[in-house]
């Protein structure tokens, strides 16, 4: 490669979808650690959202004014 040349690099990382695995057929780690956490990992996903909640807390927007971009702290 030249040194004032463009150059890219691609990075893939796999996707891991697991359906109907066992826990024996995962890496050691990944076992111990759903070993450790087992209420992560649920059997069945619910079939429909959880109930709507009030939400007491909004923020009013001024048209054209800026947002104040500041440190939090």
């Amino acid at each position: 490669m030249e040194e004032e040349e463009v150059s890219y690099a691609v990075v893939c990382k796999p996707k891991v979808v697991l359906l109907h695995n066992e826990i024996v057929d995962l890496p050691i780690e990944v076992q111990e650690f759903l070993h450790e956490f087992p209420y992560i990992v649920v059997d069945e996903l619910p079939s429909e959202f959880p109930p709507k909640r009030s939400i007491t807390h909004h923020i009013n927007l001024i048209s054209g004014a800026s947002l104040p971009n500041k440190v939090s702290y």
